[in-house]
């Protein structure tokens, strides 16, 4: 058994126990012995999927479809088809974690990996750290200003980071951002993780499978600092026509930006954290549309001149 830590900003969350199954099935929950230092405020716990039901909502157990969201104060995940529970109460700062001897396999790893992280997004919200769907890059080592990149699955967040890295601008996370109430950006780290129709438009890059839906990692260097906005793009992919970058306002992207959290918000006093989290990020950066077309190398210099 092994212990990894996922850091937010000042939320460090320390996943204890992980099944030694998972290494053998390369999942990486967290960032590796990075933040041993570091005292941990959050606490995920592995037990057998058995030991588990006992303290599940007993009325929910009988539902055999797949099923995550709020019940009375506890946040839950049970998805029986994978072997899967989870359950957080609210207000404390502990997740436990069911498994089902047997049944982990390469899709039932990966979702394991998004309800881990799912659970410790409850615990943010509780503490007014925001998670954002978003990706974000570093203009520099020296400065404290980032880029977002925000969208839905699908949309390019991720073909749109990796231009930004070929950029020269440091990778802070793909995919996963934090803000806080200051409006303050902190990422977790991780690879860029693209689908196959990436390597279509961009050449060959190396990469490694990670997902059963044929998501691949390409591995970057990143880097943790925190840093405010100072650019925002929501990006579609259209590989029928050219790469196009539109300036726009806050009151345009906002419905995007709504969307982008379809599946991250469970409650309403969470999609008012999200609206005040846009407010805040769009207060002072520069906004724009882009749509990834089937010119790489002339994206980069409409990104380049944006953002700088």
């Amino acid at each position: 058994m092994t212990s990894e830590y996922i850091c937010y900003g000042n939320v460090v969350a320390q996943i204890e126990e992980v099944p030694p199954e998972l290494k053998d099935e390369g999942v990486h929950i967290g960032s590796l012995g990075v933040f041993n230092q570091v005292k941990a405020n959050y606490r995920c716990e592995f037990i057998h999927y058995d030991s588990l039901i006992n303290f599940m909502p007993k009325g929910l157990l009988n539902i055999k479809k797949n099923l995550v969201g709020y019940y009375l104060n506890e946040f839950i995940t049970i998805m029986p088809e994978y072997g899967l529970l989870a359950r957080s109460v609210l207000g404390t700062n502990r997740t436990i974690i069911g498994l089902r001897e047997g049944m982990l396999n390469r899709r039932s790893a990966y979702l394991l990996q998004s309800e881990v992280r799912r659970h410790i997004h409850r615990h943010m919200f509780f503490e007014k750290h925001i998670p954002l769907h978003a990706s974000g890059v570093i203009v520099s080592n020296q400065s404290q200003e980032s880029i977002l990149v925000i969208g839905p699955s699908g949309s390019g967040k991720s073909t749109l980071i990796w231009l930004l890295y070929q950029c020269g601008y440091l990778l802070l996370t793909d995919d996963n951002l934090v803000t806080d109430e200051q409006g303050k950006i902190y990422g977790a780290g991780g690879d860029i993780l693209v689908r196959p129709d990436f390597f279509d438009l961009y050449g060959d890059q190396d990469r490694e499978e990670v997902s059963p839906n044929q998501k691949y990692s390409i591995p970057v260097q990143n880097i943790s600092n925190c840093a405010t906005a100072k650019a925002i793009l929501f990006p579609f992919i259209n590989p029928d026509i050219k790469s196009e970058l539109k300036t726009a306002s806050a009151e345009e992207v906002m419905p995007r930006f709504m969307e982008a959290h379809i599946g991250w918000v469970f409650s309403t006093e969470e999609k008012r954290a999200i609206e005040r989290s846009f407010h805040l990020l769009t207060s002072d950066a520069k906004i724009a549309l882009v749509s990834i077309g089937k010119e790489p190398l002339e994206m980069m210099d409409l990104l380049r001149f944006f953002c700088d």
